[in-house]
């Protein structure tokens, strides 16, 4: 009686059932099919989102002091505390920023938009001048989120540095009507990634 073939026994058939199985495999419904990583999604902003909070809080009380590094000196203007914030913040993470300073302008530059509702530990916030929104005049760093209420660190002209948020009568008076953007650095100013 002649052996029966099946596609355990018969080689090319063995290939075409192994060659179908692979290519079904690759070909997901697009509803199973990883999606790309998200603006915000890398792995620098989670290492932001960890360690700004007790980077930050070692510069308040700090005072203000125009163009000053507070790493270097004790004092600090806000385009330099929100770099020292965020480049001690990557300190031992291997990531760093690709410059240690950053004006306000090109901080603005250096990052992009959120929402509000998207805002994360780490982000920045801008505020413009009173006279107009031409220009970013002032940046402070998101350091804690709890359900709408929003904490960042700023230096202030005339308090230092200190932590402020959007419930408080500071907000309120002063800083809402100055507000220009919340801002997520841009993934290109990290090396390391």
């Amino acid at each position: 009686m002649p052996m029966k073939k099946d596609f355990r026994t018969n080689p090319f058939l063995m290939c075409w059932v192994l060659a179908s199985l692979l290519s079904a495999c690759t070909t997901l419904p697009d509803s199973l099919k990883p999606t790309a990583p998200q603006a915000g999604d890398h792995m620098v902003y989670r290492v932001l989102e960890k360690n700004v909070p007790m980077t930050a809080r070692k510069y308040v009380g700090v005072p203000y002091q125009w163009g000053a590094d507070p790493d270097e000196i004790n004092g600090s203007d806000c385009s330099h505390l929100v770099a020292a914030v965020t480049r001690n913040s990557l300190s031992g993470s291997g990531f760093k920023l690709h410059t240690t300073y950053f004006d306000t302008d090109d901080i603005k530059k250096s990052s992009f938009p959120v929402k509000k509702s998207d805002v994360r530990v780490g982000d920045i916030v801008f505020f413009r001048d009173e006279d107009g929104p031409s220009k970013a005049k002032h940046a402070g760093i998101v350091t804690a989120r709890k359900g709408d209420t929003i904490f960042f660190i700023q230096a202030s002209s005339s308090r230092g540095v200190m932590v402020n948020s959007t419930e408080e009568m500071g907000w309120k008076e002063y800083w809402q009507q100055r507000f220009d953007s919340f801002r997520r650095w841009k993934a290109s100013v990290f090396a390391g990634m």
